[in-house]
């Protein structure tokens, strides 16, 4: 016979074997699988987890894909998305509507606001809802019914927010806001959108640059001229990402560009036209006010030079004024001097001179009134001598002569007494001019006394008052005097009376009467000289000072006129001063108004030109055709589930490795057990089919059972968790259960060859033996030293049981190799596990800890400057470690062909390396210079970009740059690009405005403290605190670990089993060994010892095998594992390596926990019996 025979015909043996098969083999069958049923059900179990990673990992991405599918075109996800740089109007959608192959076509707007939001501005997108596209799914309240109405991110927020309001905040620039129509809109209801299937929802050019969500709107709900974007949708018969469905979007996006630029560049040519008649117009309004303008600044010139004409003609009047003013005052100071020589003021010298004539005044009258009183005193006397004339001329003559002498007398007495009465009645005159004067001079003190100083004023009045005193006593002695003339009148009446009675006796002393006579004349003579001469001298003094008075009152009046003079020439330089500012004001005002007329005229000019430039410079429209590709949720998704496709290609594969080894170990041994009886069945007569086909239903029928339950526990388990974990990271509802047919086939085919081809290889060598040295033992192995051996200090040093089982070890090779194999490869699906899970649950550690090192980031409305950096560090220094001033928005990155998009950080502060560590490989890489970029390592790694390479950057359709790569820096968080504010001015229009100012708080600080007082600083328009984001990240990163959880559980799982099998394996073939060592008066503790001390050993040596293969599978899983966003670092945590260690050692104890009570039950003198 020959010893090797093909598949096919032991196969076809088998199967005829087992048609032959008598009731006692299918007894024996039975037996076989009862009596190992821990052999049988550890053969079901590893199979069983092997195809259940097979076709969970293998059916989680169909059912991702199925489930993607069914929301897609549920909601009628856009195929192409248009944009055009001059938007898009009802034509241009019409247009498109008609072109072959569009299902469906709306115009669409979209606008980016600032709403402030949980006392926090946020940066949320508005879209406009469109009917048959892009349509929402409502998970909560309802569809808004007019313009003031929307649906908000259910993923961002809660069912409490509906009946609540958005507003548009007013720190929005006035752009954003004429984009709504409301300022506040009421949330009716919450939504899912097809365009945000990821749950990031992207990046934005305002507040931080993060986009937190997204708003829903219905078309009346905007304030918009053309549409900003149009979607189109196709046919959905091809399946999503196939190679069918990109070849036919990239030929109808042909034609749909095609009709798209021709409406669009139709409606290009209508608004040029429509723009050069604008600028016609606006030419011809522009000429029109250029005249009326220029009249009305010709007449107010004409106003103005007239204005000047008359100030100049003021200025010359108020000259002459000024010079006559002067020499008045040269001629009042001249009389001043004269009238009081080192006169003080005007005043105190017209005062003085007033003085001085009432004082002369006062004298003359006094001087006067004495020598009239003198005059009167020898006029008595005469009267008196007169009478004694009389008297004696009338007793000296009598009759005749006594008589006329009388008569003479009388006469000459009435005489007198009407001189007297006569010069009375002049003195009487005079005191009546002078009270006359008096009451003149006292209304004049009257009139300024209110001027006058008050104690010169009571000088005066005093004065006065002693005047009119003096005036009063004059009048007393008047009145005296009249009152003796009158006594005198009646004594003459008297007289001439008795003269006419002693008439005859003054003829008797005629002669001494002549004497008498002549003495009297001569009195008589006296006293009219003196009379006149008094006169005289009253006439003169009264003159004088009747002179000086008249001086007085022209300095006085000159002083008045003065006084008026210059009030009137003050008056008069004031009005011209008015007169001067109101001509100034006019005419700046004037100036002012034709500047601004020049400029206004020379901006009209300018913008016309500018108008005329600028439609002459206008390009045709661009329009940019955008696919699905653009949508980061849609890309990412497909990215995502490629990964565990790629995972289901690679665990399986190492589990099924570990299951043939497992499976081959355990039939081989259970081949060995049963070695006489195969050969007393061979001896019986039994074919070797149908032997064979007992043990290949034993191994096939365990791994059959096995496939079933894995294929349909994990379809379901390994997907549903996989979805459940990614529904943290995209907003798709629903969960599509598949089952491939195919798979399962693929599966059971794995299944029976880890199984029954193991088994068959395995008992393939024992069928070519002889039925007689079948029945007999298989000759134990020859003893050989081992290497220990060798090294004699060592070995003589170690226990007897200690030798015996490292010979045991070394001496079974197989064994060992297959049970060393089988927990390394356990302890390396462990270390994986707890790798991935380092590797995802360390990212915000990596990116905020090793590279981003700050701690809070404030957004501000303007442009910061130094003075303002300066403020805040001053303001908060006892919490910063270090601050500085950034750029950051988000752009597009383009390689030679692959565009990303990417966060730009742009800086010229020196601080900027204190605040971000950029290097790679544990190397600092230097900041970039001019026209330099520094692009992350998954940046650079997606599109394809290295070190020196040129690279387009771009923040718009129309703002892009050519620079240069200087550099690659780590990265683990989203995608960065590094450059100054000079190379950033180079990208963008509007050049480098910092608005960002990131702060690193020190130990003792409290970041939610500083972000605080941060919001409440002028210009501060929002604040963020990275432990929120690291907090987010963290929250996203945990999807992952739901894989990373059940690669552990299998990992797990299949390690015990692996060690359960093997350690059960190992007591099996030990039985009657054991025995003896009982035997030989072994207690139980002693002989579980011997048995499981090589058991732990060979575990040992697993470890340390499956460490380092666990290094390799781990990098290996982490270069599979692509996410655009986050860059995983291969890194393993010391405690992860502790971790594996200790559950493999933990599942071997439990193993051999397991397996002593196995040993206790073992007969000892069943066991020892002979099997000859």
């Amino acid at each position: 016979m020959s010893t090797s025979r093909p598949w096919n015909r032991l196969n076809g043996n088998a199967k005829g074997a087992g048609k032959r098969m008598t009731k006692a083999l299918r007894k024996n069958t039975r037996r076989s699988i009862s009596g190992s049923l821990g052999r049988y059900i550890a053969i079901l179990l590893i199979i069983m987890l092997g195809v259940a990673f097979l076709t969970g990992l293998r059916d989680t991405r169909p059912i991702m894909s199925a489930t993607e599918t069914a929301y897609v075109k549920n909601t009628k996800l856009y195929d192409l998305r248009l944009i055009s740089t001059i938007g898009f109007d009802a034509d241009d959608v019409a247009a498109v509507q008609k072109t072959d192959g569009v299902v469906a076509a709306a115009g669409s707007v979209n606008a980016d606001f600032i709403w402030q939001h949980d006392n926090k501005e946020r940066v949320y997108r508005a879209h406009m809802l469109t009917d048959n596209i892009n349509e929402p799914v409502l998970t909560a309240g309802r569809m808004p019914q007019n313009g003031s109405e929307c649906l908000i991110d259910s993923s961002r927020f809660s069912e409490d927010m509906i009946g609540q309001t958005i507003e548009i905040s007013d720190s929005n620039d006035e752009d954003t806001k004429k984009n709504f129509k409301y300022s506040t809109y009421t949330v009716v209801g919450l939504a899912d959108s097809p365009l945000y299937i990821h749950t990031l929802r992207g990046t934005t050019s305002l507040g931080d640059g993060t986009l937190q969500g997204f708003v829903l709107l219905p078309e009346d709900g905007f304030d918009f001229e053309y549409y900003t974007e149009l979607y189109v949708t196709c046919t959905d018969e091809f399946p999503l990402y196939s190679d069918a469905y990109n070849d036919y979007i990239d030929t109808f996006s042909d034609t749909v560009e095609t009709a798209a630029t021709a409406s669009v560049n139709a409606r290009f040519d209508r608004l040029t036209s429509d723009g050069e008649a604008e600028i016609s117009d606006a030419e011809n309004e522009l000429n029109d006010k250029k005249a009326e303008a220029e009249t009305e600044l010709a007449d107010a010139k004409a106003q103005l030079d007239d204005a000047k004409e008359t100030i100049t003609s003021g200025e010359t009047e108020l000259s002459d004024a000024k010079k006559q003013l002067d020499n008045a005052k040269t001629q009042l100071d001249a009389g001043a001097e004269q009238i009081q020589p080192g006169f003080t003021s005007w005043e105190s010298a017209l005062q003085n001179g007033f003085d001085a004539y009432y004082s002369g005044k006062q004298q003359l009258e006094d001087a006067l009134a004495e020598n009239q009183a003198q005059i009167d005193a020898g006029y008595a006397q005469l009267q008196e001598n007169e009478k004694l004339y009389t008297e004696k001329y009338a007793e000296f003559t009598s009759g005749k002569e006594q008589y006329e002498v009388g008569l003479a007398a009388a006469k000459d007495a009435r005489t007198q007494i009407d001189a007297a009465r006569a010069d009375l009645n002049e003195k009487k005159a005079q005191l009546t001019a002078g009270f006359a004067a008096l009451d003149e001079a006292q209304a004049q003190l009257d009139a300024v006394k209110d001027i006058l100083d008050p104690a010169e004023a009571e000088a005066q009045q005093t004065a006065l008052d002693m005047q009119r005193a003096a005036l009063n006593q004059n009048q007393a002695q008047l009145d005296d005097a009249e009152a003796v003339l009158n006594e005198q009148d009646a004594a003459l009446t008297a007289q001439e009376a008795q003269l006419t009675e002693t008439g005859k006796q003054l003829d008797e002393a005629e002669t001494a009467l002549s004497q008498m006579r002549t003495l009297l004349d001569i009195g008589q003579n006296d006293y009219t000289d003196g009379i006149a001469q008094l006169e005289y001298q009253r006439k003169t003094q009264t003159a004088k000072l009747d002179e000086a008075y008249n001086s007085l009152i022209t300095f006085q009046n000159g002083i008045k006129e003065y006084n008026e003079g210059l009030s009137s020439y003050n008056d008069g330089v004031k009005e011209l001063a008015d007169g001067k500012a109101e001509y100034e004001d006019g005419l700046k005002d004037y100036e002012d108004g034709k500047k601004e007329f020049d400029e206004q005229i020379s901006d009209a000019e300018q913008k016309i030109a500018d108008a005329k430039q600028e439609l002459a410079d206008l390009k045709k429209p661009e329009l940019y055709v955008l696919t699905r590709d653009t949508n980061a949720g849609y890309v990412s998704f497909e990215s995502d589930s490629t990964i565990v496709e790629k995972l289901s290609g690679l665990f399986p594969i190492f589990f099924f490795l570990i299951a043939a080894l497992v499976c081959s170990t355990t039939m081989t041994r259970m081949i060995d057990d049963e070695r006489t009886q195969i050969g007393t069945l061979r001896a019986l007569g039994y074919s070797r089919g149908s032997i064979l086909a007992k043990y290949l239903l034993y191994s096939g029928s365990a791994a059959a059972l096995g496939c079933v339950i894995g294929y349909f526990a994990g379809g379901y388990v390994f997907p549903f968790v996989i979805w459940t974990a990614y529904g943290m990271l995209y907003s798709i509802p629903g969960f599509v259960i598949l089952y491939d047919p195919v798979l399962f086939v693929i599966a059971l085919a794995a299944s029976l060859l880890c199984s029954a081809g193991t088994t068959y290889l395995a008992l393939r060598i024992e069928m070519q033996n002889m039925p007689a040295n079948l029945i007999r033992p298989k000759t134990p192995a020859a003893g050989k030293r081992i290497f220990l051996e060798r090294i004699t200090p060592l070995w003589k040093r170690l226990k007897f049981l200690h030798k015996v089982s490292l010979r045991n070890i070394f001496r079974f090779k197989k064994r060992m190799i297959m049970m060393i194999l089988g927990i390394a490869g356990c302890t390396a699906l462990v270390l994986t596990g707890f790798g991935i899970h380092d590797s995802v649950a360390n990212i915000a550690n990596f990116q905020f800890d090793d590279i981003q090192k700050y701690d809070v980031s404030a957004q501000f409305s303007d442009t910061l400057t130094e003075d303002k950096i300066n403020e805040v560090e001053s303001d908060h220094k006892s919490e910063l470690d270090a601050a500085t001033a950034v750029q950051m928005t988000s752009g597009d990155v383009t390689g030679d062909s692959i565009t990303k998009s990417a966060y730009i950080v742009a800086s010229d502060d020196p601080a900027i390396t204190d605040i971000f560590d950029l290097h790679i490989d544990g190397e600092t890489v230097p900041y970039p210079g001019k026209g330099e970029v520094l692009l992350t390592e998954k940046l650079a790694e997606l599109t394809d970009i290295k070190t020196g390479d040129t690279v387009t950057v771009s923040v718009s359709d129309t703002e892009k740059a050519e620079l240069k790569v200087a550099g690659l820096v780590e990265n683990y968080v989203q995608n960065y690009l590094y450059m100054t504010g000079e190379t950033y001015a180079m990208v963008a229009d509007k050049g480098y405005e910092p608005k960002t100012l990131l702060l690193r708080v020190n130990d003792s600080a409290d970041e939610y403290a500083l972000s605080a007082a941060l919001s409440k600083t002028d210009g501060v328009s929002s604040v963020s605190v990275v432990t929120d984001t690291r907090n987010m990240i963290d929250q996203m990163m945990q999807s992952l670990n739901y894989v990373v959880a059940l690669v552990l559980i299998s990992a797990g799982a299949l390690a015990f089993i692996v060690l359960f099998n093997l350690g059960n394996i190992n007591l099996t073939e030990r039985v009657r060994e054991i025995a003896t060592i009982k035997v030989l008066g072994f207690h139980s503790r002693e002989t579980g010892a011997y048995v499981f001390r090589e058991n732990i050993i060979l575990s040992m040596m697993g470890i340390v095998v499956g460490l380092p293969l666990g290094v390799l599978l781990h990098t290996f899983v982490l270069m599979q594992i692509r996410v655009d966003m986050v860059s995983f670092k291969a890194v393993i945590a010391p405690v992860s390596f502790l971790l594996t260690v200790v559950m493999v050692v933990l599942f071997t104890v439990i193993t051999d926990l397991v397996m002593r009570k196995k040993i206790a039950k073992i007969d000892m003198a069943e066991s020892l019996k002979s099997i000859e």
